[in-house]
């Protein structure tokens, strides 16, 4: 298996690492969340991205 793995073009290796990388974000942006005592699921919705966005700007 390794021996296949080997054969990946540097490309190939820059997109996966780039979907986990996203993969990867995307929970821990859930669990912090939790953490903070909202629903984890509620983090992915737009909203609640406006509402930082307006909070960090001051309006």
């Amino acid at each position: 298996m390794w021996a296949r793995l080997q054969h990946l073009l540097w490309w190939h290796w820059l997109i996966i690492i780039l979907i986990l990388a996203f993969i990867c974000s995307i929970i821990g942006l859930m669990i912090g969340y939790a953490v903070g005592g909202g629903n984890p699921f509620q983090a992915l919705n737009p909203s609640t991205w406006l509402e930082i966005y307006r909070l960090m700007r001051g309006n």
